[in-house]
């Protein structure tokens, strides 16, 4: 095989690879209402909420109404979870950061003085308009 062959072979498997991440990323979400997704996995655990939005932008973000609304659904993906949400809050958003902690027996909105805080468990629930 010449080089422009290899080049070719070479775009092909790389087309095919993106069409199976595609395929398998759509697995993970859930159809919540028409037309709107949300990922089943939480995302960029152990990222602070600044850098979170460096990634993506704060609308793709599952808030609190929605999550609880989800939760109180019995959805086995948001069982227990420890994420954080959009602040609603516009005159503390500056200064605040909203966290959204489920357990099976209980939940919890929380506001907090930390926007730096970090920990491997907690990260943010993506929504998307479907495609």
């Amino acid at each position: 095989m010449n080089i422009e062959q290899l080049e070719k072979k070479k775009l092909e498997i790389e087309k095919k690879i993106e069409l199976l991440k595609e395929k398998q990323t759509s697995l993970n979400w859930y159809e919540y209402k028409k037309g709107w997704e949300i990922y089943t996995k939480q995302c960029y655990n152990g990222l602070t909420y600044a850098q979170i939005l460096n990634k993506v932008k704060e609308e793709n973000i599952a808030d609190y109404p929605l999550l609880q609304e989800l939760r109180n659904k019995g959805l086995n993906f948001l069982k227990e979870f420890w994420v954080f949400v959009p602040n609603p809050d516009k005159i503390s958003k500056k200064k605040f950061v909203a966290r959204f902690i489920a357990d099976s027996d209980w939940a919890n909105l929380d506001c907090d003085w930390y926007p730096t805080d970090t920990d491997p468990s907690l990260g943010v629930f993506l929504i998307r308009r479907k495609k």
